[in-house]
């Protein structure tokens, strides 16, 4: 128990202690090495997206820095750096589309200004934007209806979506 509580603080992985004449050993691991393994393997793309959005991070410095203040070792970072790459090329690429959708709808409305809003408004509204990709169409709705909370729930998805794709 005096070897346990010993090795628990050390920031190493621990000890190997060998007993009975050498027949017997038993592995003592710290818990830093336990809380840095754990995190290593139970690392997964969503709980990147995550841990970057709660913690303002925005770029891979800054990451880093995060992960660091918790003691994480190298092999952590380097796999969380892997899921937040993906991560910001799937946030850009969410964020394309919202910009897409934002114009087509501004165009679309522009185009159909000479048209009072009502049912045949949004017949002609609905023609052009079913005709676009179903993520831009969607987004389009959200727009012509005043909801950009749902867009940006959109983009949410999109983002999340990501990590779906490579499991």
């Amino acid at each position: 128990m005096k070897l346990l509580e010993e090795v628990k603080e050390w920031r190493t992985e621990g000890v190997v202690a060998r007993c009975c004449g050498d027949q017997v050993f038993v592995k003592v691991k710290s818990a830093w090495y336990l809380a840095n393994h754990r995190m290593k393997y139970s690392m997964t793309y969503e709980s990147i997206v995550e841990f970057s959005q709660r913690s303002g991070v925005e770029d891979e410095e800054t990451l880093i820095t995060k992960l660091r203040e918790y003691d994480y070792d190298f092999e952590v970072v380097e796999s969380a750096r892997e899921f937040f790459r993906r991560y910001l090329l799937a946030l850009h690429m969410a964020t394309c589309q919202r910009a897409a959708a934002e114009k087509v709808c501004a165009d679309t409305l522009a185009d159909l200004a000479q048209l009072e809003r009502g049912a045949e408004h949004r017949k002609r509204f609905a023609m052009i934007a079913c005709s676009r990709e179903p993520s831009i169409k969607s987004m389009m709705f959200a727009f012509y209806d005043g909801r950009s909370e749902r867009v940006d729930a959109m983009v949410r998805k999109l983002v999340l979506s990501e990590g779906e794709k490579k499991r």
